[in-house]
């Protein structure tokens, strides 16, 4: 790796630290902590909320790509004013923090919590764009390990460090609030749009001249047709939009996407009311903050091979992720066993013992999601609409977000009104029919042509059928 793509690493690592370490504070550290300090778990599930907006980056990333400051940069004008705007915020928010959480302000805290992952998601769209960009074409797969890397050393820093170290919740706002702003300064004044690949960024700039070129020539000599072109190209990004909001109209018209939609959303209500509590629950049974979050420590290298194994041998098959959703059962069985002999203090004399059975635990629960979240991946990226891969992919990943989400959300805020030894075995049938049901739809989708997945072929037969109606 040369100076220049190795720079522009470091930048992406700390980009993507940054965010990591604003969703981790909100979504990992601070439950566990208020958890331990005596709040309900129907209580804490606000501030799952907090994370809705990374799932629901589809709906604006396209106006990030039509509306920026040209002089600016495309993704520096995203980037700059979003670490600014959360840097700013944490520091400001240091001076109620504490209190917030002491007095029990979970809606403050997840409002809090909401808008600044609403800002680092803006800045992530940016982000991801800017690392295609920055790094020379030969280390482009480093894009996808800065994030990685990134994402996993914030999660060191923001809930290992922060809870076996005691911070101080005030001089951690305040002080990594500094840091964003200190940093986001360098990245404003001393890094331009190319990062530090001026090779790469002479090409771009002599490709962009020849475009404007030849789109001068081709209006020359085509003055007639060429009437309003003007007005076309300013208006040319507000069309962009349009079609990109048309083609996400494609997913409902697809009577086959909309099945594979429907089955992600409902993937996991059977596994939900255990896969939502587990740690919390856990941890109200008798494990500190400190067990799990040493415990969560112990993966990391572990992790790192786990994703590379499982990104080289997992098949883009359906069928392979159904067999995972059979596995995420058998973990669930394993949890609920856990949580029963915390409950009964079986393990509370041989702290080692939980912690291996945590650690193993959470490996597996890793290996579970890591597998599924991987085969589907492939998957849709082997169906994509020629064209339009961007936007299906994001689009299907978005789903499969969600899917998560919502179930978390919903069991943890009913989790008062549900008895988790009576509603966790009712809800494994129906994770059965589940499982019996999708397996005939998986096999189908498997053995489809990919034609039969195709966005804009399905909104024309759509808009023929409709035109048919009309005459």
């Amino acid at each position: 790796m040369n100076k220049s793509d190795l720079f522009s690493f470091l930048v992406l690592v700390v980009l993507y630290l940054m965010q990591g370490t604003i969703l981790t504070i909100f979504t990992a550290t601070m439950p566990m902590i208020l958890n331990e300090m005596g709040y309900s778990i129907s209580q804490l599930s606000y501030l799952n909320f907090t994370s809705y907006p990374f799932a629901l980056k589809i709906f604006f990333a396209p106006f990030l790509d039509a509306y920026y400051n040209k002089k600016f940069g495309q993704r520096k004008s995203y980037i700059v004013p979003m670490n600014y705007i959360a840097g700013i915020a944490f520091v400001l928010s240091s001076f109620v923090i504490a209190d917030w959480m002491k007095s029990g302000h979970i809606i403050l805290l997840a409002a809090l919590g909401f808008f600044l992952v609403f800002v680092i998601a803006l800045q992530d769209i940016a982000t991801d764009a800017w690392g295609i960009k920055i790094m020379s074409k030969e280390k482009l797969s480093y894009v996808s390990l800065s994030q990685a890397i990134g994402m996993q050393l914030s999660f060191i820093f923001a809930n290992t460090a922060y809870i076996q170290l005691n911070f101080n919740e005030q001089t951690f706002f305040y002080y990594f609030g500094i840091f964003m702003i200190a940093f986001n300064v360098i990245v404003h004044f001393f890094i331009d749009e190319y990062g530090f690949n001026q090779e790469k960024k002479q090409q771009e700039i002599q490709e962009e001249q020849e475009q404007e070129q030849q789109e001068l020539i081709a209006q020359q000599d085509n003055k007639v047709n060429n009437q309003g072109q003007g007005v076309e190209n300013k208006k040319k990004k507000k069309k962009d939009i349009k079609v990109i909001i048309q083609t996400m109209k494609g997913f409902y018209f697809n009577e086959y996407l909309r099945t594979l939609i429907f089955l992600v959303m409902i993937q996991n209500v059977g596994i939900g009311p255990l896969m939502s509590t587990f740690t919390l629950k856990i941890q109200k049974a008798g494990i500190t903050k400190k067990q799990l979050s040493m415990s969560q420590f112990y993966q990391f290298p572990i992790k790192f091979l786990m994703n590379f194994l499982v990104a080289k041998y997992f098949k883009n098959s359906l069928k392979v992720s159904h067999v995972i959703l059979i596995s995420m059962l058998g973990l669930q069985v394993i949890q609920f066993s856990f949580y029963q002999a915390q409950t009964y203090s079986l393990f509370q004399d041989i702290q080692y013992v939980q912690i291996g059975i945590l650690v193993f635990i959470q490996l597996f629960e890793s290996l579970v999601i890591t597998s599924l979240i991987q085969t589907r991946t492939t998957f849709y990226s082997s169906i994509a609409t020629k064209g339009y891969e961007g936007i299906y992919i994001t689009m299907l990943t978005s789903f499969q977000n969600l899917s998560r989400k919502w179930v978390v959300s919903s069991f943890q805020f009913f989790d008062d009104y549900l008895n988790i030894n009576y509603s966790v075995p009712i809800l494994w049938v129906f994770q059965l029919f589940y499982i019996y049901y999708s397996e005939k739809e998986f096999k189908q989708m498997d053995k489809l042509d990919k034609k039969k997945w195709c966005l804009i072929e399905t909104m024309e037969s759509k808009q023929a059928n409709e035109d048919k109606k009309s005459q």
